[in-house]
C-alpha cells in the first residue's frame, strides 16, 4: 500500500500561493516595477483566466468521473480520467498553476520572479507528479501506461 503524502508541501494550491507570495516579496529586493506595462498586465490577466479555465475543466472532469481531486491520495482514484483536458495533458491542473504563476510574473513585471515559476515546476514534477504517477500505474496498470504513451505529462 502506498504511503499517504503528508503536509502542505504535497498540496499544490497552497504551495502555488506560497510561491506567488515569495514572488511578490522578491520584487521588493529587485524592484523592476518600471517594466510593468498595460500590455503585460492585461496579458497576465488573460493568462490567469486561461489558467483558471484549465483548472476548472480538470475539476469538472474529476467530478464527472466521481473520483478524488485530492493529490495527496492518488491511490484513492476509482477511475482513470482521460477525457476533456486530460486528452492534452496528464496534469492539466498543474499546467494551470504554472500558467497562473507565469501570469503573475507578467503582472509583477519582474523577470527575476520567473525563477520561482521554474522552481515550482521542477518541484511539482519531481516530488508530486512522480508520486501520483506511481500510484496510478500501480492502480490502473496497462491502461495507465497506454494513456502515458498517448498524452504528455505537461503539454
Amino acid at each position: 500500500m502506498m504511503k499517504k503524502q503528508q503536509g502542505w508541501i504535497h498540496m499544490p494550491v497552497p504551495l502555488a500561493i506560497l510561491v506567488a507570495v515569495l514572488m511578490a516579496l522578491s520584487c521588493a529586493c529587485f524592484d523592476m516595477s518600471s517594466l510593468v506595462t498595460r500590455t503585460s498586465f492585461w496579458l497576465g490577466f488573460a493568462l490567469c483566466l486561461l489558467a483558471a479555465s484549465i483548472c476548472v475543466a480538470a475539476v469538472i472532469s474529476f467530478r464527472r468521473a466521481k473520483t478524488t481531486v485530492d493529490p495527496r491520495f492518488p491511490e484513492q482514484s476509482n477511475q482513470l480520467v482521460v477525457a476533456g483536458v486530460f486528452n492534452y495533458s496528464r496534469n492539466p491542473m498543474y499546467v494551470g498553476f504554472v500558467i497562473a504563476l507565469f501570469a503573475w510574473v507578467l503582472i509583477l513585471g519582474n523577470p527575476w520572479t520567473l525563477l520561482w515559476v521554474v522552481a515550482y515546476w521542477l518541484f511539482m514534477d519531481r516530488y508530486q507528479i512522480r508520486h501520483e504517477e506511481q500510484a496510478l500505474e500501480k492502480k490502473f496498470g496497462e491502461s495507465y501506461r497506454e494513456y502515458c504513451q498517448r498524452v504528455r505529462r505537461w503539454v
